[in-house]
């Protein structure tokens, strides 16, 4: 579990990440986990807040290198709650999310976008 990893291994994890990582003692932290489904009460070892796909590769190798369960939330719609591992590493995509439109092409570049609100940004 992540409280046993020394603060060197997470500031190096925070050092390669453009968005941020929220532990269970931060600010923060408890609206990133909240999901639309209030019944899930679950509590990630930690919250990564990805801003680019070099953040979600991050996150990935952190949680083989952790041995940590990984949930991926988008929308943050699961019924069942899958985004939100207990004691895992939670890959929150929400800030990724936006549009992009090109008018002289005609063509839109939509980036997934939740239903949920965001947790918002320090």
């Amino acid at each position: 579990m992540v409280t046993s990893v020394s603060t060197a291994v997470l500031g190096v994890v925070r050092d390669r990440l453009d968005g941020q990582v929220l532990l269970p003692v931060e600010d923060g932290y408890d609206q990133a986990r909240s999901v639309w489904n209030a019944m899930i009460d679950r509590r990630p070892a930690l919250i990564v807040r990805c801003a680019s796909i070099g953040d979600v590769v991050t996150a990935v190798r952190t949680a083989r290198e952790l041995d940590l369960e990984i949930g991926v939330r988008g929308g943050g719609h699961s019924v069942v709650g899958q985004a939100v591992p207990e004691a895992g590493l939670m890959i929150d995509l929400t800030p990724m999310s936006g549009v992009r439109v090109d008018p002289e092409r005609r063509i839109a570049r939509v980036r997934g976008a939740p239903c949920f609100p965001p947790a918002a940004s320090p």
